[in-house]
């Protein structure tokens, strides 16, 4: 390894850290929405609110999953590593569907209309 990619890798651990928290945030809400709705689902079936909540926590556990690939992608020195060699795998692209399901799931939960 030359110094090059050595300082690239110091600079990235910081925004890796970054990165991890956004997306641990956005699975952990997305396993908030999953269990607020399969509670309104199967216990609670008069209280309509969960399906609301359960709805937000989708959307924004997806825009969470979604903002910590921007910022994998954005980092100058995640650039360099790319250009060195490294790359995009298929975790990034994985997060990136997540995210829209995750959005496209809570939009569905608020279309929804009550039984």
């Amino acid at each position: 390894m030359d110094i090059l990619t050595l300082v690239s890798l110091a600079l990235a651990a910081g925004r890796m850290q970054a990165i991890r928290a956004m997306v641990i945030l956005g699975l952990l809400l997305m396993v908030g929405a999953s269990v607020s709705y399969l509670l309104q689902r199967f216990m609670m079936k008069s209280n309509q609110m969960l399906t609301k909540v359960a709805a937000g926590l989708a959307i924004s556990g997806g825009i969470f999953m979604l903002i910590g690939p921007i910022i994998y992608a954005t980092t100058p020195a995640i650039k360099l590593l790319v250009q060195l060699g490294y790359s995009l795998h298929a975790g990034f692209a994985l997060c990136i569907l997540a995210a829209v399901a995750g959005i496209a799931a809570g939009i569905a939960m608020l279309l929804t209309k009550p039984e």
